[in-house]
């Protein structure tokens, strides 16, 4: 079920899902972050909660690569890995999971193949950055923090998905594989 709240902006989007956890009584939630300030206005909000806050990103000394004002390609690093941030992240209690994407291809130089480009499109249906919130809570569940089925809030900037999670290999297995409960946009 897509639910639109009339979110125009990400602090919109924080103070929906900081209600929507508590109502539901959920205990994870995952935000897919390059920086700092949305991970801190999110623990800011659920810091009288015993809600697990978790961040996942890019994998650690892998450039990203961005289009500048100037709409030129930049190579840059998620500022969320800084020593700094990490420190704030520890100290806060939040835990951070830097790793590959599950539906990222292999890069192979001169082509441009990618079997998973198909459903990160489809996910994309349902909401810009829904792939994004897919991706980081099976990273959660691939890296051992949360267990299969557990029930999870992801989100980015964007969008934030309700969902019981799954190791990313069992993605559309019939028992133990994703389910969505609800899109939130």
């Amino acid at each position: 079920m897509i639910v639109d709240y009339n979110i125009n902006s990400t602090e919109d989007l924080i103070n929906v899902v900081s209600k929507y956890i508590e109502e539901e009584n959920i205990k994870y939630i995952t935000i897919f972050a390059k920086g700092i300030d949305n991970v801190l206005k999110l623990s800011q909000k659920l810091e009288h909660t015993d809600v697990s806050i978790f961040v996942t990103t890019f994998p650690t000394n892998e450039p990203i690569y961005l289009r500048n004002a100037e709409d030129e390609i930049e190579e840059t690093y998620p500022e969320i890995l800084s020593n700094e941030n990490k420190k704030i992240l520890k100290d806060k209690g939040i835990h951070l999971t830097s790793s590959t994407l599950p539906l990222s291809p292999v890069i192979v130089p001169g082509h441009n193949d990618n079997p998973y480009k198909i459903i990160n499109q489809t996910l994309n249906l349902f909401g810009n950055g829904v792939d994004l919130c897919v991706q980081a809570a099976m990273m959660l569940t691939d890296n051992g923090h949360i267990k299969p089925t557990d029930r999870v809030i992801a989100m980015n900037s964007q969008v934030a998905i309700d969902l019981n999670t799954c190791n990313s290999r069992f993605l559309f297995h019939p028992e133990l594989g994703l389910e969505i409960n609800q899109i939130i946009k």
